[in-house]
Parts: structure tokens; sequence; C-alpha cells
């Protein structure tokens, strides 16, 4: 990353490991998150084509390509995500780098940040130990990917993982483990493969636990006949502001792939793949923080019940 030429402007917030996001609006609008909050840089490309120069380079390194036909890109440039998206939906070339850190997350890295108490901490780890399958939810920015690389990082060193994800973002627990990486080929060069066809070759390469990073679409309904039939301890997570709505969301998800399926089928489905359901939540202070733990407990009538455990 730090080989790109004309990075001046952003050079002090790229080497800034307690700089989690840089967002740049156009040459002469750049801000960052460090610590919580969204701030201004006081320094700025001098004009807009060292900018452009800069986007070039960038997108040359990332193996990337925008252009009006498709002007948006998403890509992985150590350490960071990477999102472009350029005229004519946006007015300037925007972009976003989200920064990955060097070393995975661990339990003991979230309990030493005070993302949880440790009694809290030791409950968790004792619910992956049982091969529970949990969900972890929360809006953006509230450390999704932080909490399943923590927790993929405590599985034994004897298990096979399989991990699913569009962008390379979580780390493999062990060498016997393996992660699978969607493609999508907004050309249309070539054949696009979804979480869904992923998670059909995982079936065949004897995972002991299969994680999916985040659901998203009809994946779900595939991803959950999987849970439901034997694969314990599978980790995924799921964008939602608090677990009753990310239990109307995985129901949304599922019927997405059988539309066909009504409503007590799907929720039955739901309570035999899921059991916990973690929740996070970014403080007063900025920080990001465990927020409940639940239990899906049972089905009613009416839904899912919830049983709070913290």
């Amino acid at each position: 990353m730090k080989s790109v030429e004309e990075i001046d402007p952003i050079l002090v917030l790229i080497n800034d490991e307690e700089v989690t996001e840089i967002m740049m609006n156009s040459h002469s609008e750049i801000y960052y998150e460090k610590k919580g909050p969204f701030l201004k840089w006081n320094s700025t490309f001098t004009d807009l084509q060292k900018y452009k120069y800069f986007i070039q380079r960038l997108c040359q390194k990332a193996k990337i390509q925008y252009d009006f036909n498709c002007p948006f890109a998403d890509g992985y440039l150590h350490p960071f995500r990477i999102h472009l998206i350029a005229p004519p939906l946006t007015k300037n070339v925007q972009l976003t780098l989200r920064r990955h850190k060097e070393v995975p997350w661990t339990l003991s890295d979230l309990e030493f940040n005070n993302w949880a108490e440790s009694s809290q901490i030791t409950f968790i780890k004792q619910l992956v130990k049982q091969k529970e399958n949990i969900l972890i939810i929360g809006p953006t920015g509230t450390g999704k990917t932080s909490c399943l690389n923590a927790l993929i990082q405590s599985l034994p060193e004897s298990e096979r993982v399989v991990i699913i994800e569009d962008t390379h973002e979580l780390r493999l627990p062990n060498s016997i483990s393996t992660q699978l990486l969607t493609r999508h080929d907004l050309h249309g060069n070539l054949r696009s493969f979804t979480q869904e066809d992923l998670l059909k070759q995982a079936l065949r390469m004897r995972p002991n636990r299969i994680i999916l990073g985040e659901v998203r679409g009809r994946e779900a309904k595939d991803y959950l006949l999987t849970l439901s039939t034997g694969h314990k301890g599978s980790l995924c997570s799921l964008h939602a502001e608090d677990a009753r709505q990310a239990l109307l969301r995985i129901e949304m998800l599922v019927k997405m792939g059988a539309p066909e399926w009504d409503n007590s089928i799907i929720r039955n489905l739901i309570f035999l793949s899921l059991n916990y359901i973690i929740t996070l939540e970014i403080s007063k202070e900025g920080n990001r923080k465990l927020k409940n733990l639940y239990k899906i407990a049972g089905m009613e009538a009416n839904g899912l019940t919830l049983s709070k455990i913290f």
C-alpha cells in the first residue's frame, strides 16, 4: 500500500493503525474514522489530476477496474478493503478504504479493549466450544467482522473450517482450513459465482464448520438447511439493528431462495438452525461493544421467541 505513488495527503492516515476508515469524497474532501467519530483531514490532494492519478495507481495495484458502463468496484490491497464509485452514479470519484487489522482480533484482544466483561467473553467462548450456531448482528461499523474473526481464532487446531466471503476479510484459524471467495464479473466476460454456489462446493470439502462472512441474499436458505442437517458450530453475520429485526431479515432472505415456503416453515428452519444471536453496538464514547446475547428459545404461533442471556 505504501508503494502507491502520490499518496502524501493520506500517508499519515495509512500509517496510523488506529485509523480504521478513510473516506475521499473528492480530491479536496478527505475524512477518516479514528476511535469512533468521523473527522475531516486537514490535508488534501493539490489538484484533481493528482487525485485521479492516485486512483489509477490504486486500481492497478488492487487489480480492479471501473468505467462508464460499470462505475463502481470493490477490491483489497493490504491492509485495506477498497470500495470505489464514480460518475455518473456520483459527482466525483469517491473512495472508501477500510483497514483490516494486520493480526486478527482474538477474544483476549476484545476483552483488553473493554468490548465486554470477562464473564461474558468466557460464556461466548464456551458456546463456540460447544459448537452452537451463532449469528452476529449489528449496524454498520459496530465490529461484526472483528467479532467474527475473534471467534474464528478461538476454534480448535484440529477442526477444518471453510470460510465463504465476498471479499477477503476473515482469517483462517489453522492450516487445514480454507477460504472460498465469490466472483462477480460486472462486465459479463466471466461467469459469476455466488455464496449460494460456494456453499454447495463447501459441503464437498469435508468441513467441521462453515463460516459465512455475511448473509445477504438467497444463500440464507441453503446455509440454514446446511446448519439444520448437522454442521454444528457454524458462524455468520448479518446487518441488523437488533435481534428481532435480524430474525425478520433472515425470514425475508430465506423467502428469496424459497418463495413457495410459508412463514411457519421458514421459522421452523431458523429455530432448527440457529442457536444464539450476538448483538453489537457503538457506545456513546464511540467504542465498539457487545450489546446483548440472546438464545433463540422457541417457536410460538406468532413467531420465534428470544431469551436474553445478558
